[in-house]
């Protein structure tokens, strides 16, 4: 069974490596990101209001697999945790 909070899957999108374990609309390749300077907190849904799950430390890499407005959805990669990060606080990963 697979955990959304460590399985990066939506009803519209999955990572491209659950592609043999469930079946999406569309499915990405993950482009890795790092946070800034400073901590970044990662949210369950895509707005302020919504529960912070984790905070992304600085340096710390982040999978996006979705940008869209100012939220880039994805997974912090040392554990896979799932969340949105405010796209403006990523910096380039590689």
């Amino acid at each position: 069974m697979l955990d959304p909070e460590i399985h990066a899957y939506r009803d519209d999108l999955a990572d491209i490596a659950l592609a043999g374990q469930l079946f999406a609309p569309h499915y990405a390749r993950p482009v890795t990101r790092r946070c800034g300077s400073v901590a970044a907190p990662v949210y369950a849904a895509p707005t302020d209001a919504s529960a912070i799950r984790f905070e992304l430390q600085p340096d710390e890499e982040f999978a996006v697999l979705d940008l869209t407005d100012r939220w880039a959805w994805g997974y912090r990669r040392v554990d896979h945790r799932v969340g949105y990060v405010e796209a403006r606080l990523l910096a380039d990963g590689e």
